[in-house]
């Protein structure tokens, strides 16, 4: 299925959770152990060059198998695997009292595209009185606006433009940037934009990135951190300085303070949508490829040294585990385990080696009619060669520290060469059908299994 971007109410949002989020609004960062158990919300810490795979909660509170779904008490999220976790937010905010409201940061990232100019970012000047442009020469719109508004009676900052949202628009679309035939087109798409998703412009809550967005990773040589995640961190400290300031707030001063946050929101948002998003080439690999299926992984290659044919694989042991675990499940219960206890067992076992758990593996494999089970094997991003091939896992191996996928070296000219391969399904006396290179192709094929 793919996905696409679309507005969202986040008031809506936060009223059709599952759970009881975390409001920014009730830590105070200025106290250590507040300021230690946000953080734990918000930001997640790897130290290790390899994800681990074993069922935890949204902070990591929980992180033993046996707990699995099972409701942390400290971040309130279910306790599952990684791989299945949702990207859902569990941090929010309310919106700052004497404030009317947050801006959607998507609707305001719509806007700024449309309406800034080169020498003047008409959103900034909107919400945030203290904003100047950087330049000498006088700016038509920014006078076109001043004057206007003094007839309108209208003030610059946060809340004005919320209050007088439809007031300003209007202006707008009069104004010299959008006014004239040669705008009509932009100004009705803008019209039609804002008729569609008005509802969901301004909202009492907002959301901030789930925690697997704010990745740390400490290394021997530091500690690192997304440049793109800048936005959104800044957001979350000028947001808690606006709730627990160490001084009385004027109403004018925390209104710019809320313009910040506004403009660090939108900052993350362009970062993440323009930058990190809208870059990546390719529809499928985007929207299809770029999702977690079920029953798929993803881990690092290694070559096959013992003797094997083109099409084998040898599977990392956490890996094939996790991806089948429904079926293992569905093997212990033939052997007399309850619907829990399986699931414990997989869970426990999941980066802990077992015997049975092996024994299980190898029975997946001979219950196929092939050599191994068959298998989508996908090479991002090279999908104009063969880089989606049909192999068979033939092996898994038992090491749980191994996490690597082992494959055959005649593979990588395919994949990564500028030469393609093509399987064929080929019939032979008494053993089935079966999957067999053919030789090199030109250069273009796809291989489908």
């Amino acid at each position: 299925m793919a996905i696409m971007l679309d507005i969202v109410s986040f008031d809506r949002q936060l009223a059709e959770l599952p759970f009881t989020p975390i409001l920014l609004n009730d830590y105070d960062t200025k106290v250590v152990e507040e300021k230690k158990k946000l953080n734990s919300f918000i930001t997640r810490v790897y130290s290790s060059d390899t994800l681990d795979i074993t069922p935890q909660c949204g902070c990591g509170f929980y992180n033993r198998g046996e707990l699995l779904g099972t409701v942390c008490p400290n971040c309130k999220t279910v306790v599952t695997y990684p791989a299945e976790q949702e990207i859902r937010s569990t941090v929010w905010a309310r919106v700052p009292e004497g404030i009317d409201a947050f801006i959607n940061p998507l609707v305001h990232l719509v806007l700024a595209s449309e309406l800034n100019i080169k020498s003047f970012e008409t959103m900034t000047w909107l919400i945030d009185a203290s904003y100047r442009p950087n330049v000498k020469r006088p700016i038509e719109l920014k006078n076109y606006l001043e004057q206007q508004f003094d007839v309108f009676g209208i003030r610059r900052g946060v809340n004005s433009f919320i209050q007088n949202f439809d007031r300003i628009m209007e202006i707008l679309y009069k104004g010299p940037t959008l006014r004239g035939p040669k705008n009509t087109e932009k100004v009705d798409t803008l019209r039609e934009f804002i008729r569609i998703h008005r509802d969901k412009f301004f909202s009492q809550y907002i959301s901030f990135p789930a925690a697997m967005m704010f990745v740390i990773e400490n290394t021997p040589t530091g500690r690192y951190a997304d440049s793109k995640m800048e936005g959104a961190i800044d957001a979350i400290g000028t947001l808690n300085s606006i709730y627990h300031p160490t001084t009385p707030l004027s109403a004018r001063k925390k209104e710019n303070w809320m313009a910040k946050v506004q403009l660090k929101l939108l900052q993350y948002h362009a970062a993440i949508f323009d930058e990190f998003i809208g870059k990546k080439k390719g529809i499928t690999r985007k929207n299809i490829l770029g999702t977690l299926h079920p029953f798929t992984t993803r881990t690092v290659i290694s070559s096959i040294t013992a003797n094997h044919r083109y099409y084998h694989l040898h599977f990392p042991y956490a890996p094939f585990t996790l991806t089948n675990k429904e079926h293992i499940q569905s093997k212990l219960f033939h052997r007399g385990y309850s619907p829990r206890a399986a699931r414990a067992f997989v869970a426990e076992h999941v980066r802990n080696y077992h015997p049975m758990m092996s024994e299980l593996h190898d029975e997946l494999i001979a219950d196929t009619p092939f050599d191994g089970i068959v298998c989508g094997f996908v090479r991002n991003p090279s999908l104009d060669r063969s880089s989606n091939q049909c192999l068979e896992i033939t092996k898994v191996k038992r090491d749980p520290q191994d996490n690597t996928i082992g494959l055959s070296v005649m593979i990588l000219k395919g994949s990564l060469g500028p030469v393609t391969q093509k399987c064929c399904y080929e019939e032979l006396p008494n053993a089935g059908t079966y999957l067999e290179p053919c030789p090199p192709t030109t250069p273009g094929n796809r291989v489908w299994g």
